[in-house]
Order: C-alpha cells, then sequence, then structure tokens
C-alpha cells in the first residue's frame, strides 16, 4: 500500500508502482519448485516456480493450483447427483440428526477444491515435508487414474493410496 501510496503522490503510474512492488516482495521473499505430474503417462512432467510462502496461513499455491483444477471439466449431470448422494450419505453417517439442504450440497459440488496429500512429514532427520495435491472430484469426474502420482506415494510407503487427475507435488 505504501508503493502505491507514494505513487500516486509522485504522479507516478499506480499500475507500474503496484506490479514494481509485487516483484520487490517476490525478490525478498524467494521461490520454490513445484511439479505438475500430468494423468497421461506419455506427457511430460512440468516444473514450475512459485513464491515462497512466509506464513501456513499465506499458502496461496493451492489458490493457483484450483485454477488448473477448475479447467479440468465439470462434474455431469449423472456424477453431480452421485457426488450430492454420496456426500449427504458422509455427513448423516457421522450425524445421522444432520439436516442436510440440496442447495448447499450443490453449492459444494460446484466449488473447486485442492486435496493434499502428506507423502512425507518432517522428522529428526528430513526437515521438509513433501505434498501431493489433487483435484479434490477427481474421482467423481471420473478421471482416469495417475499411475505416476500413484507410484510416488506407494514409493513413499503408501501402497494403498490412489490419486486421479493431474497432480502436482511440492517440497
Amino acid at each position: 500500500m505504501a508503493a502505491i501510496d507514494a505513487a500516486l503522490a509522485s504522479g507516478q503510474d499506480v499500475v507500474d508502482a503496484s506490479i514494481a512492488a509485487r516483484e520487490a516482495e517476490l525478490k525478498e521473499r524467494g521461490e520454490f519448485t513445484y511439479v505438475l505430474i500430468p494423468h497421461e503417462a506419455h506427457k511430460p512432467m512440468l516444473e514450475y516456480k512459485h513464491p515462497k510462502n512466509t506464513t501456513l496461513e499465506d499458502d496461496d499455491l493451492r489458490e493457483a493450483l484450483k485454477l488448473h483444477f477448475s479447467n479440468s471439466g465439470t462434474l455431469t449431470e449423472e456424477q453431480l447427483a452421485a457426488y450430492c448422494m454420496s456426500l449427504k450419505q458422509q455427513i448423516h453417517a457421522k450425524d445421522p440428526e444432520c439436516e442436510v439442504r440440496d442447495r448447499d450440497l450443490l453449492a459444494v459440488a460446484h466449488g473447486v477444491s485442492v486435496d493434499t496429500f502428506a507423502l512425507t512429514v518432517p522428522d529428526k532427520q528430513h526437515q521438509h515435508a513433501v505434498s501431493l495435491y489433487c483435484d479434490d472430484k477427481g474421482h467423481a469426474k471420473q478421471a482416469p487414474i495417475n499411475e505416476r502420482a500413484c507410484g510416488l506415494a506407494r514409493a513413499c510407503g503408501h501402497a494403498d493410496q490412489q490419486f486421479r487427475g493431474d497432480c502436482f507435488v511440492s517440497r
């Protein structure tokens, strides 16, 4: 905000000042690498850079990944109905008295969300965690199984984990 106020006071272009302030912030924070693992085995994995987060609350990688998953298709009417029914059953299994409105289920079903799976967690020997990110509706969309992501999970000791659609991995 200070950069924008200074730009306004000096007559400098506000957009240029805002971009320069954001670039300076990113340079100060640094960046990390994350990798796209496409579900199509013939497609290469792609490496991307993202600004380092300063806190867990500042984790905007998930927001960036939502954009990717929102472009990977939507639920058909049949898939939507099955997803809402499954969600309703899960809620009633935990709380049979809970009243679930269809409009609330539809709001959840139409939302884009990212599942995070911890492939590794920090311990005394390893300071960093490795996380895998996938579309939370990959199964409902009947996306293909991502064999490479499943293989990575197996190599990390998670033999029964299944991921569908494109996945991302980061440390």
